[in-house]
């Protein structure tokens, strides 16, 4: 399937979450030092370890929150809406849950993915360790006002597509179109695996009278949505390593083949 026109302008999609990560062929112990501070030039808001060899950070960079996973083999780095948190009557025991609460999401993708663009490209200047694997995750949303009126736009992303939004349900389609890239003297396969689907988000007012009972109260109207889930990343067969010079330039071109996505759907 290939679509040769832009469907819509990226900036028709609102960001659920961005992410980047790298993976490391040798477990290295895991540093215990900030990588936010001298990637966003201020200090996280918490940050942590765990028992399982995992230190964390977190933080708000340009009015969203970004978080940082350090483990032995794989770092990541996300970006997303912070989530407005429910009010509590006792703060050890949550007894009521309002008021209802759609997700929030952060604004056009062009614009969210240049904020975070920024962090991930200041930090591969920084870091010195070779790496095995990249990926770029990328879930992006479009409001629509019923299933039928999704299920044509999707037709339209995915060309050949015949959906009917009347009689059809529960639609998900999931395919991986790699491409090869020459990068730092290495050809690499990049993965374009994408997951396209219809869903709806609803929101309800739950109620806790005491911990073996939960009540689910009226709803808010449920907001339908279209998405694209997309995973851009290196194969795993790779025999060479990535050092973060070439990790850049994959980077960016991944970040193009996130925008082509986005506007004109599952091209080859």
């Amino acid at each position: 399937m290939n679509n040769s026109g832009i469907v819509a302008p990226a900036s028709s999609w609102t960001t659920e979450s961005l992410r980047f990560t790298a993976i490391y062929r040798d477990a290295t112990a895991v540093s215990m030092e900030s990588i936010f501070e001298p990637v966003t030039g201020r200090e996280p808001e918490k940050q942590g370890a765990t028992p399982r060899k995992l230190f964390w950070e977190t933080g708000i960079w340009e009015g969203h929150k970004l978080d940082i996973v350090s483990a032995e083999t794989r770092l990541d780095w996300s970006y997303s809406e912070p989530q407005p948190l429910p009010s509590a009557q006792d703060p050890s025991i949550p007894q009521t849950l309002t008021p209802p609460m759609m997700p929030a999401f952060m604004q056009d993708f062009p614009k969210e993915l240049r904020a975070f663009s920024t962090v991930v490209e200041k930090w591969l200047t920084i870091t010195t360790r070779p790496m095995h694997r990249v990926a770029l995750g990328v879930s992006l949303i479009q409001p629509i006002s019923d299933r039928p009126s999704g299920y044509n736009l999707l037709n339209k992303y995915l060309s050949g597509m015949n959906l009917d939004g009347e009689q059809s349900r529960d639609f998900m389609y999931q395919i991986n179109r790699p491409r090869n890239i020459a990068v730092g003297g290495q050809q690499i396969t990049a993965n374009r695996l994408m997951t396209w689907n219809s869903l709806i988000f609803r929101a309800v007012r739950m109620d806790i009278s005491d911990v073996a009972t939960v009540i689910a109260h009226g709803s808010e109207e449920p907001g339908q949505v279209i998405r694209v889930q997309m995973d851009l990343n290196t194969a795993a067969e790779l025999e060479g390593r990535i050092d973060p010079l070439s990790a850049s330039k994959i980077f960016d071109i991944f970040k193009d083949y996130a925008i082509e996505i986005s506007e004109k759907g599952d091209v080859s």
